[in-house]
């Protein structure tokens, strides 16, 4: 088959990438015969690792938001400096980024004397000039792979690089309650933005529970175990580990639903869609999400009856440094709440896109 045909990222069939532990990531910055990625290896290096003080970076943002469950170096090694290389190929932007792409892996091959690049790196990240991938698309990755593709200097934005990232370990898009994909934006499954520090935000309850970081303090709503729950939620900048409130909810029906209190403070500031409100999505593992509903304290939601016929209801009777919730399939008996804190959350600013909000992947990640 020809070189050029096997480049464009596939679908994983063989194994699912760890969610836990440290991994290592390469950074490429190429020089083509026209062009070459505007960032220097330095920069580059900052804006995913924070090598210069940079300190909202793609591996700042997983470390974080994981609570140091996942942690993501800068590749080392001969030929890498401070995370990142640089590869020199004939081809040119017009040539299209399946031509480049596959040139750049020719050159990482060569170059560290391997047969594929992710034997220098768990995730490597390919940093084209500009212009190079087709129809003016900004990234894209492979689903549960480990490469991932940027436009020029979308490769040095937090939010662009936490998406793709999250494509490898098997993270779906976020989708609105109103049918468009990306849209919900209350974590980086959504929309990506460029701006070199912000947003800061995390994931939504789907993508919190697939990555597994919060199992300690998860709990699962079904007909077969725990039919209620009545007390506090805490939020997702609290500590998976300590003792204390619920941070997720899975309400395991035929239909799955997922839920969390996506409080705008810390570490999770800069959410978008939804802040300081209790929010109920569908669908996890490697499907895509889809909002159901977003709840302020007196709101209440409930689902079509896929929990063994019956419907599963969700009560929010305060919101403040924990949020204070009923959850009941019908017909359960459901114990009297426990009283919330009325403390108000301290609110964040929320930072808008400094250009038009862009679909982070305009290729399909088949």
């Amino acid at each position: 088959s020809s070189a050029g045909a096997e480049f464009r990222p596939k679908e994983s069939s063989g194994r699912r990438k760890l969610t836990s532990g440290t991994k290592t990531i390469l950074v490429v910055r190429v020089v083509a015969s026209n062009a070459q990625t505007t960032a220097s290896q330095a920069e580059l290096s900052d804006s995913v690792f924070g090598t210069s003080g940079d300190t909202i970076t793609l591996s700042e943002r997983y470390k974080s938001c994981s609570h140091g469950k996942l942690t993501f170096n800068a590749a080392t090694g001969s030929n890498i400096s401070a995370g990142t290389t640089q590869v020199t190929v004939s081809s040119s932007t017009t040539d299209g980024d399946d031509t480049m792409g596959n040139d750049i892996t020719l050159a990482l091959n060569a170059l560290f004397g391997v047969s594929s690049p992710d034997q220098i790196a768990d995730h490597v990240m390919y940093c084209f000039p500009k212009n190079t991938i087709a129809d003016g698309g900004i990234a894209y990755a492979s689903f549960g792979g480990w490469i991932s593709v940027y436009d020029d200097d979308w490769c040095t934005y937090p939010s662009v690089g936490v998406h793709e990232i999250g494509h490898n370990l098997v993270l779906a898009h976020s989708n609105d309650d109103e049918g468009n994909e990306y849209g919900d934006q209350s974590g980086a499954m959504g929309y990506s933005f460029p701006s070199g520090n912000s947003p800061e935000y995390c994931f939504n309850a789907a993508k919190l529970y697939t990555l597994g970081w919060f199992s300690a303090r998860s709990k699962t709503i079904s007909t077969s175990g725990t039919t209620s729950y009545s007390g506090n939620i805490a939020d997702l900048t609290q500590d998976p580990d300590a003792a204390g409130s619920p941070i997720l909810f899975f309400l395991d029906g035929t239909t799955d639903y997922y839920l969390n209190y996506n409080r705008a403070t810390g570490i999770n500031s800069g959410t978008i869609s939804g802040p300081d409100q209790v929010r109920i999505v569908q669908n996890g593992g490697t499907q895509q999400s889809i909002l159901q509903a977003s709840l302020a304290a007196g709101g209440t939601w409930t689902s079509p009856a896929v929990f063994g016929g019956s419907t599963v209801t969700v009560v929010v009777n305060s919101i403040g440094t924990e949020a204070n919730i009923n959850i009941s399939i019908a017909g359960a008996p459901v114990t009297a709440p426990i009283t919330a804190p009325v403390t108000a959350p301290v609110m964040a600013p929320v930072s808008t896109p400094t250009g038009p909000v862009v679909p982070p992947v305009t290729a399909p990640i088949t």
